[in-house]
């Protein structure tokens, strides 16, 4: 089952490829809340066949409740009467956070569902035990973990909101979802979550002794595009980290 996070105000499209030779007999798509937030409102959801060889469907999904959960279903059918069944989960929830002194994220929460999967963010963050995202819960350790990986780069490259380098570099990125993965296991983590966020710690020591460099940056990912973040070789404003302030 594919999963997808959205804002509630978003329009979000997806192509699905369907295992018939054709969807020449059309595709019908519905939209199920789960009944998470009372009186969410619906989402709406529709199809059309796309592609060449006329087996994809492009699906448009809006609208919903901050909170809820949908499942979507796509039906296409072939010119012989044939069908067949895609399911999609999608998650309504408010995406955007900043760093408590108004900083811009390096990590999105869109990013970090897309790494771990709705369902294991929805198992990390669940402290009610309403199967809904605890965004407030995530967003304080994704905020933890942004914040150690800015102690470990800083005396050695330059984090600002302008400049010619790229975005956030994906390998910073990923540093910082391991080690936000492994906050939201304060008890018992599941196996690998653990070494994971070790790795990523043992990766910051390299970077900050000079030993492992980042290189050019990356290009950012689409959630990143528009984020005015840039991490840049150069040393810290405070190089010498307020010694003696």
């Amino acid at each position: 089952m594919l999963s997808q996070v959205k804002q509630p105000g978003d329009v979000r499209r997806i192509s699905l490829a369907f295992g018939l030779s054709n969807l020449a007999g059309g595709v019908i798509v519905t939209s199920e809340a789960r009944g998470l937030v009372p009186a969410a409102p619906a989402m709406i959801a529709a199809g059309i066949v796309a592609g060449p060889l006329g087996n994809v469907a492009e699906i448009t999904i809006s609208g919903g409740g901050a909170g809820e959960q949908y499942l979507v279903t796509a039906v296409g059918t072939d010119d012989a009467g044939l069908t067949e069944e895609q399911e999609i989960q999608v998650a309504v929830m408010a995406l955007d956070w900043v760093m408590p002194d108004g900083g811009a994220p390096w990590l999105s929460i869109a990013d970090f569902v897309l790494r771990f999967g709705l369902e294991e963010t929805v198992r990390m963050t669940d402290r009610q035990g309403d199967g809904r995202i605890d965004g407030g819960y995530l967003v304080a350790a994704l905020a933890d973990a942004q914040a150690t990986v800015h102690a470990y780069i800083s005396g050695r490259y330059t984090v600002d909101g302008g400049g010619d380098a790229g975005a956030v570099p994906p390998f910073i990125a990923a540093i910082i979802a391991d080690l936000a993965r492994a906050r939201l296991y304060p008890e018992i983590k599941p196996e690998g979550v653990d070494e994971a966020a070790k790795q990523a710690m043992r990766h910051l020591e390299k970077i900050q002794s000079g030993a492992l460099t980042l290189g050019n940056a990356a290009a950012p990912s689409q959630q990143m595009a528009d984020a005015p973040v840039r991490i840049r070789a150069g040393k810290s404003v405070y190089p010498d980290r307020l010694k003696g302030f």
